[in-house]
């Protein structure tokens, strides 16, 4: 009842502040002429805001319905320009009692309504058949973050995490499934706040574990600071429910007839065992994939006249086929000795598989010709354990206590040529974490003033025993990094507040390569790559100390929205596979190798955004840049051995790049049945300073993506998603124009089955052209090129739901092995 009688008094305060803005003067008096009727709707039992509620105004006399609403998120509705009558009002929400407030009288004098505050009941409905769920708002907006619902998306059903990512706003996906963030493919994916067993690999994780996506484009001091573009973190779904659930999901894809090749088919699914305090659960995926690739690749090399190409020209053609076997499981255990205290263990494996087959064809300026056939085998498997000590010591004072350890053994065998390459690679990864936050302050509503401190420690241990025909190498990696932190929010008011952090790292990384090669004599083009770097050069060894501040400001300004002044300082260190030299020489007409020379990226940001839930939709722009030094990227030269000239694709550090961009979202809801949403990102680097000059100048792009939902009646929803770029300029060239849809249907056949239909790439046009001209050693060179991950592609999912659906309500939010970093309040928005 107090819970009550506060939630009156501030939604009281908060009306009378917005009626300047709702069509009425200080005093109350109606300046649009029409009649109005406007209330808050409000949990019976909990006293939370219920959004997205039906509020329908039903006509006596006609018994027709005369004009409606839903409610916003924090569950206030007005129903404006009613004409004089009496009306009933019912007001509708799922897992809730109807409502309906009989004889309303509109009529002159008094033509406004004001309801107040309304209390929905929850239905006393049959929990062992039927799942209570409220619809979530799209976007929420957080001080550091937008925190995405992935139930937003029906079409990802029996696919995997990246085609949800591949559908939020700021991220894309390259032609090769690399996640980007706003055009950058430095980005940290992270697995409920914690660092992931999966890499970025995030195929192996299917859609229907996610529950929602964070996208954080300017972390905190409280993350690590890897990732120049920022953290994508994704939240997989917590057991809410008492006894035992879950769901099965089962997938089966092919490619049109017309290629007469599939072989896409997997199977997903959830079980969770709630009793009393302990919560027993278990995940797993397991798929089976075809890809069908088509590349070609045309060089030109000439000294003057692009048309009396040299000898070493040549225009090469290729196809291959990819079946990639993926299979994970997660089991774990959760025990709540009391409602606030959680210790969760859990333990993921992952074993993945494939085989790849690529026939090159390869005509040359001379006339001659070569044909070859590449084969790629690989198989490995990843042990992750976890443990979780999560303590409230009140509602605002929390310790958390994590622990992880990864193993992974893997190998890579490739045949080419008369050629072997082996790659047997074993990596050990140890982390602990220890965080704690404070009250400090007065709070202002969902607006919480605290101290957040931390401290890390972070061990890689990585061995990969490489051979190239017999010859044996070996890679060690080492990495280890203490670091601690501290996070103050701070709110001045319920309108605005700050953030201000700092995290001091020590990081040392070592790497070696050994071999018993004579790289004085080379005999082949594998030698002659390692030949490049002195024996010396094999050591890499780096030690730094760095400070990385964050802040943030926040101004809310309530129903006209929020403005946010973000500011960090990031790294991107250099990653074993751009250290090795070990040359991969299986592309044949390509060189691929690692430089020991590189150094960390030193990347400081800004952004300033506004968002805003506005009477058409929700509204977000954002302005952003960044300056980056010793930014690694890759550079492509060409040498000549054995009278051929090889490209050389390898990284570098450029000397200075400064970036900048600007990013538009709108959602809204045209009608009842439509939701559209539409993004875009424009960004330029420029590149200031470089050691080659053809890297100098500036490079700039513009992706857009939309989607269009509607929900049909019997429980049927269609969605329509699109994306394009405009060509991409580049330092050498031009990336062309890229475009893609995709089109979805869902059909609920009862409260727990459900179908869905989806084609990917339905007008089969996803493919990366790029046309490039550059000189090196006075050799000019013209490359035009095509490449294709797959093809369009049809896919049938269906999903079963199983179990009682009876919520444990003393279980921690977010629940065991979840800890979220939010700890911000924050105005929430959406459709």
């Amino acid at each position: 009842m107090h819970l009550r009688y506060l939630l009156f008094i501030l939604v009281s305060f908060l009306m009378t502040q917005s009626n300047i803005h709702d069509g009425h003067d200080h005093h109350g008096h109606d300046l649009d002429g029409g009649g109005f009727v406007r209330g808050q709707l409000l949990s019976e039992e909990t006293g939370i805001p219920i959004g997205y509620a039906t509020v329908t105004l039903i006509n006596k006399e006609t018994k027709t319905e005369v004009a409606g609403t839903i409610t916003d998120d924090i569950g206030t509705f007005k129903i404006e320009n009613i004409p004089p009558g009496e009306y009933d009002i019912i007001i509708e929400f799922m897992g809730y009692e109807k409502m309906t407030i009989a004889d309303q009288s509109i009529i002159p004098p008094d033509m406004k309504k004001d309801l107040g505050l309304l209390f929905l009941v929850r239905s006393a409905i049959d929990i062992d058949t039927v799942e209570v769920e409220s619809e979530k708002a799209f976007v929420e907006e957080k001080m550091d973050r937008k925190v995405y619902n992935a139930d937003s998306f029906p079409n990802t059903r029996g696919g995997n995490a990246s085609d949800i990512l591949e559908q939020i706003p700021s991220v894309t996906l390259d032609i090769d499934g690399n996640v980007n963030l706003r055009g950058n493919s430095d980005v940290t994916i992270l697995i409920d706040g914690r660092k992931s067993s999966f890499g970025n690999n995030v195929d192996m994780i299917g859609a229907e574990m996610v529950e929602r996506v964070e996208v954080i484009t300017t972390p905190s001091a409280k993350f690590d600071p890897d990732g120049t573009a920022g953290i994508i973190n994704l939240i997989l779904r917590k057991n809410e429910y008492e006894g035992t659930s879950g769901n099965i999901v089962g997938n089966l894809g092919e490619l049109f007839p017309e290629y007469n090749r599939w072989h896409n088919y997997g199977m997903s699914g959830r079980i969770n065992v709630l009793k009393k305090d302990w919560n027993v659960f278990t995940s797993f995926k397991a798929q089976s994939n075809h890809r069908y690739g088509k590349n070609m690749r045309n060089t030109i090399y000439y000294e003057d006249d692009i048309n009396d190409p040299l000898s070493t020209s040549s225009y090469q053609t290729s196809e291959s086929d990819d079946y990639p076997k993926t299979g994970n499981i997660k089991m774990g255990i959760e025990h709540y000795p009391d409602p606030s205290t959680t210790v969760a263990f859990d333990i993921t494996l992952i074993k993945h598989r494939g085989t790849e087959i690529e026939d090159v064809h390869i005509d040359y300026q001379d006339e001659s010709m070569d044909d070859f056939t590449i084969e790629m085998w690989e198989k490995g498997e990843d042990l992750n354990y976890g443990f979780g000590y999560f303590l409230d010591i009140d509602e605002d004072q929390k310790l958390t206590i994590q622990l992880d350890y990864d193993d992974h053994d893997d190998l890579e065998y490739t045949n080419y040529d008369n050629t072997i390459e082996k790659i047997f690679d074993n990596g050990k990864d140890h982390i602990l974490a220890i965080d704690y936050t404070h009250p400090i302050g007065a709070s202002h509503g969902d607006k919480k003033s605290q101290i957040e401190v931390g401290l890390k420690y972070n061990l890689l241990e990585d061995i990969k025993n490489q051979e190239y025909n017999d010859n044996p190498f070996e890679f060690d990696y080492e990495d280890s990094r203490l670091s601690t932190y501290f996070n103050i929010g701070y709110y001045f008011s319920e309108s605005f507040g700050m953030q201000f952090g700092s995290r001091f790292e020590m990081s040392e990384t070592e790497s070696t390569l050994d071999h018993m090669i004579n790289t004085n004599d080379p005999q082949n083009t594998f030698e002659w790559a390692l030949s490049f770097y002195d024996e010396d050069d094999f050591n890499y060894d780096y030690d730094y100390e760095r400070v990385y501040p964050s802040l943030f400001f926040l101004y809310d300004m309530k129903q006209r929205g929020s403005f946010k002044l973000e500011f960090g300082r990031r790294i991107n260190r250099p990653w074993e596979g751009a250290l090795n030299p070990f040359p991969d020489v299986s592309e044949v007409t390509f060189i691929h190798q690692g430089n020991p020379y590189l150094k960390p990226e030193d990347i400081y940001k800004w952004e300033l955004s506004y968002s805003g839930r506005l009477k058409f939709g929700y509204l977000s722009a954002a302005i952003f840049s960044s300056e980056i030094t010793d930014q690694i990227d890759r550079y492509k030269y060409s040498m000549s051995f054995d009278d051929e000239i090889y490209p050389i694709l390898t990284w570098i550090n450029k000397g200075k790049v400064e970036s900048k961009g600007f990013e538009l979202q709108f959602m809204t809801r045209p009608l009842p049945m439509w939701d559209l949403m539409l993004w875009g990102t424009y960004w330029n680097n420029n590149t200031l300073e470089a050691t080659e000059e053809d890297m100098l100048g500036e490079e700039s792009g513009f992706y857009a993506h939309i989607m269009s939902k509607f929900n049909l009646n019997n429980d049927q929803e269609i969605q329509l998603s699109g994306g394009f770029s405009t060509p991409m300029k580049i330092n050498t060239g031009e990336i062309s124009a890229m475009k893609n849809i995709d089109v979805s249907y869902k059909k609920d056949i009862s409260d727990r089955f459900n179908i869905m239909l989806t084609v990917k790439d339905l007008f089969d046009t996803r493919e990366f052209h790029i046309i490039t001209d550059r000189t090196v050693d006075g050799i000019n060179e013209h490359l035009e090129a095509n490449h294709r991950r797959n093809k369009r592609f049809f896919k049938i999912a269906f999903e079963y739901k199983f179990g009682a659906f009876k919520e444990k309500k003393y279980i921690r939010e977010g629940g065991g092995h979840d800890h979220d970093h939010e700890g911000d309040g924050g105005m929430d928005a959406g459709y």
